[in-house]
């Protein structure tokens, strides 16, 4: 379960109250995800979601609030990030950064197939994301290029077979020899996995 920060019915009415959005009625831990501790919460005036950060950055953080907000104001079917009564997305709760978001209509598809059309509509809406990014003023410097990825490299090796051992090793010494400074730069999701994706009907 991807609930590393507890809270008691207190804390979350208490955290709540910098927002207005109603009062709490009911919350519940999700258990999907790795990173981050996720609550589904219910007020009297709607449904929503917690998200408490648990490693990113104080500082990345706006940008990626700012960023879905503005796809939200797009049409972007994305989780939009609500401010509190001073405007902000970002408040603190247990010490950690922490932000509100709409609850989102749907399923995913864990444990079933996606079909021909599901893929589609991914698609679709992954080229709308990016058309619509355009927009966006706001940029940062992606942390997870080189550097990152031989670092993590590194951390796996003592963990997998030498076979999976020797093509990772390939692979890395391959990228980290590549000039990518002219390549095109701009927004994408980096995310997209079927926990990330619902559906609000089968198709």
């Amino acid at each position: 379960m991807s609930v590393y920060t507890a809270l008691s019915h207190e804390d979350l009415s208490i955290f709540l109250a910098k927002y207005s959005i109603g009062e709490l009625v009911n919350f519940e831990g999700i258990d999907q995800g790795i990173e981050n501790t996720n609550y589904f919460v219910d007020t009297s005036e709607g449904s929503y979601v917690l998200t408490i950060f648990e490693s990113l950055e104080n500082n990345d953080l706006p940008f990626f609030l700012e960023l879905m907000s503005h796809l939200s104001r797009q049409g972007i079917p994305c989780a939009k990030p609500l401010p509190d009564k001073n405007n902000n997305y970002l408040q603190n709760l247990k010490d950690k950064p922490s932000a509100i978001v709409e609850r989102l209509v749907g399923t995913t598809l864990i444990g079933s197939e996606a079909s021909e059309s599901q893929c589609q509509q991914v698609g679709m809406w992954l080229a709308k994301l990016h058309q619509a990014s355009l927009s966006f003023k706001k940029n940062r410097i992606n942390n997870r290029g080189k550097e990152w990825f031989k670092k993590v490299s590194e951390s796996l090796y003592p963990k997998i077979k030498e076979e999976e051992k020797n093509l990772l090793h390939s692979e890395i010494d391959y990228q980290l020899k590549q000039d990518t400074k002219s390549l095109p730069s701009g927004i994408i999701h980096a995310d997209l996995f079927r926990d990330n994706v619902m559906f609000d009907n089968s198709t």
